[in-house]
């Protein structure tokens, strides 16, 4: 048995077209090397958010898989 120490957040109000630049500038604002998992939107937004976080803010993005398992 392992203790889970993780914190996960759900953000409403954002979208990946118009809430775009106020998500990356919040995103940006968190302290130490945030891991960011994209879990809905179509694949072109999704991705287009994803290289605008690695490009523009250096955070780690991925795009969510269905049925692929995460460990932690």
């Amino acid at each position: 048995t392992h203790p889970v120490r993780v914190q996960v957040h759900t953000l409403g109000g954002f979208s990946a077209h118009a809430g775009q630049d106020d998500l990356c500038h919040w995103l940006g604002a968190i302290a130490g090397q945030p891991l960011v998992r994209l879990v809905h939107g179509e694949a072109e937004a999704l991705e287009t958010l994803r290289e605008v976080l690695a490009q523009e803010d250096d955070i780690a993005t991925e795009i969510a898989e269905a049925g692929r398992s995460i460990e932690f």
